[in-house]
């Protein structure tokens, strides 16, 4: 017999646990007899606050250690691989959706056509139907895809997608984006920037301009190098949108950063269009540090029109490959 206290004897049979019992875990009688009452023992996690439920669970945590320290290396080991399950989890499911908005965004499953059942999708895709579903439910958030009853997954056409969405924008470019993509892109450019830069005249304020100018130094510091020159060009143009201090038009900048890639892939092609580029960008930010709404709606204009010729007069023609808007 293990003596518990006085009053509290337990079969030495019985299990040992790895936490202690707190006092909830302990029902005395009216006779003054302890007894443990399996249905209502709650076992808490001192670390992780968590509970199991009945005596059918215990935490992993090594019986050889049981001392204090022994029970929190054991509590870190639970949530670390907790950590790393959910991870493994996330990534099969980001890797499964990504997947299938390759399918439908490369015409494999065009404009009301029906996807596989969600075992077939899982077997090629070598992941669980839990997985699927829950892909095909992003999709579904996205408007890619509708379910329903006796419909299955049905592809929705183009314009029910959600062109916003950081993701479908990626989704289409990593399918590669043909002529009417680029001039829809420029017409959008053209809607919004040039607005967005008479509200930053107006409302930006001094971290705004710092900010700015930082982005602006780095474009002249990486003027030679394509790559760090396009990074500090989309940071540049993201520090107006938030400049506007308006949350839709500020809201635009993670859509706007995938969507200027592709702009500045296709007309800066060389560190000496980047330099070439920096004039334009500094009558813009000067029109903004001045509070000049007129003119840093028209430098605007006028930057955006130039990357349109730009794009126009590049070499070759059809649509830019995907891996070059990728680089």
């Amino acid at each position: 017999m293990a003596v518990l206290g006085p009053h509290m004897a337990v079969p030495s049979t019985w299990p040992t646990w790895n936490h202690r019992a707190s006092s909830s875990e302990v029902a005395r009688s009216s006779t003054g007899t302890s007894r443990w009452k399996r249905a209502e023992t709650k076992l808490r996690c001192a670390g992780c606050r968590s509970r199991d439920r009945g005596t059918q669970r215990r935490h992993p945590i090594g019986a050889a250690d049981e001392s204090p320290l022994g029970r929190v290396r054991g509590i870190d080991t639970i949530h670390h691989t907790n950590i790393m399950h959910g991870m493994l989890r996330a990534q099969r499911r980001q890797v499964t959706v990504d997947a299938i908005a390759g399918w439908i965004v490369g015409g494999r499953f065009g404009p009301g056509e029906t996807l596989p059942i969600e075992p077939a999708i899982g077997e090629e895709l070598a992941v669980s139907r839990t997985v699927v579903r829950e892909a095909l439910k992003t999709l579904t958030a996205k408007g890619l895809v509708v379910t329903g009853p006796r419909l299955g997954t049905r592809v929705r056409p183009r314009s029910a997608w959600n062109h916003f969405d950081p993701d479908v924008v990626n989704w289409r470019l990593a399918a590669g984006v043909d002529e009417a993509f680029v001039h829809d892109l420029m017409e959008l450019r053209l809607a919004i920037e040039p607005a967005a830069a008479r509200l930053a005249a107006r409302a930006a304020t001094a971290e705004d301009i710092a900010a700015a100018e930082a982005a602006y130094r780095s474009m002249v510091g990486s003027a030679r190098a394509l790559d760090p020159y396009l990074k500090a060009d989309i940071a540049f143009h993201e520090c107006l949108l938030q400049a506007t201090h308006n949350q839709f038009i500020a809201g635009l900048a993670p859509v706007f950063s995938a969507l200027l890639r592709v702009s500045f892939r296709l007309s800066v092609r060389s560190p000496a269009g980047a330099r070439a580029s920096l004039p334009a960008h500094r009558r813009l930010l000067d029109a903004v540090i001045a509070c000049e709404p007129g003119l840093a709606e028209a430098a605007t204009f006028a930057l955006i029109e130039t990357a349109r010729t730009d794009i126009a007069n590049r070499p070759g023609s059809g649509s830019p490959p995907a891996k070059e808007l990728h680089a």
